[in-house]
């Protein structure tokens, strides 16, 4: 195997504990809001709730934007998009194929890399990666500021725009959809 596939693999691996957890995180998260909102004899305003809520925002928000930045000695969902754009051959349809050998799915093998490459394309399509370069970065864009110049220090600037809940949900629907979407990729495994 190639050495940079096998680090894809590897890096995805990692990506995907971090996923996960945020995912888990978000979801625990409205589940404690929801007991919340449906006793009302413990719909007070007290220090605990905020706890909670800051807490939830630092914890996301930092892990978001672990996968969405990068540098040269980490592990991160773009630096890895990045790289998979930048040697799209590596990803090839003849490595995807033999994901499939001797499974009982062995014909879907190419109409499941047409996903990710031009009909017929003998590897991966790097503007298609781009294209989910984009998305995560637009997700991401709306928490950035907070992540940036609250949580990860304090910076003189005030956040233009703080992201609602929903905004950071967004970010770590689009990052679950992408881990799906790179894992039936690069290990032909759709989840």
């Amino acid at each position: 195997m190639d050495q940079k596939l096998d680090k894809w693999i590897r890096w995805l691996t990692v990506i995907r504990d971090d996923v996960q957890q945020l995912v888990m995180h978000k979801d625990i998260f409205w589940q404690v809001g929801d007991i919340v909102n449906s006793n009302p004899k413990i719909q007070l305003h007290n220090a605990f709730y905020d706890f909670i809520n800051n807490s939830h925002a630092a914890y996301v928000t930092m892990a978001i934007r672990r996968q969405t930045k990068t540098h040269k000695d980490s592990i991160s969902f773009l630096g890895l998009l990045e790289d998979i754009a930048a040697n799209p051959e590596i990803l090839s349809r003849k490595y995807y194929r033999g994901l499939y050998k001797e499974t009982v799915v062995e014909d879907l093998a190419d109409e499941h890399f047409d996903q990710f490459a031009a009909p017929g394309g003998e590897h991966v399509d790097p503007d298609l990666v781009r294209l989910d370069i984009n998305r995560l970065g637009k997700a991401w864009n709306k928490v950035e500021d907070l992540a940036d110049r609250r949580i990860a220090h304090r910076d003189k600037k005030k956040v233009a725009s703080l992201p609602t809940f929903n905004d950071v949900d967004a970010c770590i629907d689009l990052l679950d959809e992408l881990y799906c979407r790179y894992n039936l990729a690069l290990n032909a495994v759709a989840q």
